[in-house]
């Protein structure tokens, strides 16, 4: 049995579902080469590294655990794999796993929820162009509402914009993930709000996702973006399931782990 089904076949435990882990064996595989993986007796785990701005972060895959084992024997494996301190290690699941959510909220990880919405047929689009790089403006636009720069665009992570009297309005960020795609961001500079400007670049991003073959579209909404998710209900979208998102900080010294 590979890797990528050991992951495939944990992931499919309802109880024990981690939203980093891909939906298919091949797109699980393809992750598994930026991956840090812990397979040992007591667990299966994975550790997908990289750095959001100056904060190193860590998207744990599961932990899966065996047998008898307890997160308190589990978590210390996963720091130790960590290759930069301090970190964040992130955990995305939903509330079935139990265990995990009283063990992270008994450490002071910061918790939010999340929902998932699959994209459904959305027309429009006009006045959005696609850039073949990103600029400046879209990553100011980007760092009004989140840490870390924008990945490069290439063949399968594409950026959408909004130009209104020659200046930037707004962006959205979408790639392709195997056999669905992910709208990642998207985001509308304040003065530009309420013209029907994230419908369009939403509509784009879309259209463009058919053509490359992909009808099965992704979106994550935070629990504070309650206009977002507003907008997705009225637009039609369809919310798959809600989920935990807790941050847990790793300190340089990780022997006591702290938010």
């Amino acid at each position: 049995m590979t890797l990528a089904t050991r992951f495939m076949q944990a992931n499919q435990n309802p109880s024990h579902y981690c939203e980093y882990v891909g939906e298919t064996e091949a797109a699980i595989a393809e992750g598994l080469a930026d991956v840090t993986v812990i397979d040992t007796p007591t667990v299966l785990a994975g550790l997908e590294q990289y750095a959001v701005g100056s904060v190193w972060t860590a998207e744990v895959w599961g932990p899966y655990l065996r047998k008898a084992a307890t997160l308190d024997q589990v978590m210390p494996m996963l720091t130790a794999q960590l290759t930069q301190r301090p970190a964040q290690l992130c955990f995305f699941y939903t509330a079935a796993d139990q265990a995990l959510s009283a063990w992270l909220a008994a450490h002071h990880a910061t918790r939010t929820q999340e929902t998932i919405w699959r994209l459904t047929p959305i027309a429009g689009g006009a006045g959005v162009r696609q850039l073949e790089a990103l600029t400046p403006a879209v990553q100011a636009l980007h760092h009004q509402f989140w840490r870390g720069q924008l990945p490069p665009v290439d063949a399968t992570h594409w950026c959408f914009v909004a130009i209104r009297d020659g200046r930037l309005a707004g962006y959205a960020y979408a790639e392709v993930d195997g056999e669905v795609g992910r709208l990642d961001f998207v985001a509308v500079a304040p003065t530009a709000r309420h013209a029907g400007l994230a419908t369009s670049l939403i509509a784009a991003v879309w259209a463009a996702m058919v053509a490359y073959g992909r009808s099965t579209v992704f979106l994550v909404q935070s629990e504070r973006a309650v206009a977002a998710g507003r907008l997705y209900a009225k637009l039609g979208f369809e919310p798959v399931r809600t989920l935990i998102a807790d941050t847990l900080w790793v300190p340089l010294d990780d022997q006591k782990a702290r938010c």
